[in-house]
């Protein structure tokens, strides 16, 4: 957070390809670490040309701008900032991590379990990985069973890989 006695610039970090998702159009909402500020939720307008502040317009960055609000924040003070984004949510599969196996080019896997006995393995693209749960960009549906365990001794099995 940068600031002076008006106006507070707050530098939100995150993915590049969320940043493409901020909405440009709509306000963000500043939420000191700390409460001892007077103001709890503070609204920020997004700042289309950061350089009007002498601020580089960085990969990954966007900037927010608070007025008279701004007075309750500190210089490097850290925050959280709520930002509306543009774009549908859709349902997305979600896998154990346990589930995912990598083949030695860095390719993601899981074997699936059609019916009792049978292990298919197909491909899969992580979006994210949350703790201990992964986020399919793609792979099996929601609903077919994956295994959890013993996924690096089918993969043995299937190409012979052994001790």
């Amino acid at each position: 957070m940068f600031g002076n006695l008006d106006t507070a610039i707050v530098r939100v970090e995150m993915p590049e390809s969320d940043v493409k998702r901020v909405r440009r159009d709509e306000a963000a909402f500043v939420l000191p670490l700390a409460r001892t500020s007077k103001a709890y939720r503070i609204k920020a307008r997004p700042v289309q040309d950061p350089t009007r502040f002498g601020l580089n317009e960085l990969p990954g960055t966007v900037y927010f701008e608070t007025s008279g609000a701004g007075q309750d924040l500190t210089v490097l003070q850290l925050v959280f900032v709520e930002l509306a984004l543009s774009g549908g949510f859709e349902r997305r599969t979600v896998i154990p991590y346990a589930a995912v196996l990598y083949d030695a080019h860095g390719k993601e896997w899981v074997y699936t379990s059609p019916e009792p006995f049978v292990f298919v393995r197909r491909p899969i693209r992580i979006d994210a990985i949350v703790g201990d749960d992964v986020i399919l960009a793609d792979g099996p549906p929601a609903g077919v069973a994956v295994v959890t365990i013993g996924a690096a001794e089918l993969y043995g099995t299937e190409f012979g890989v052994g001790k």
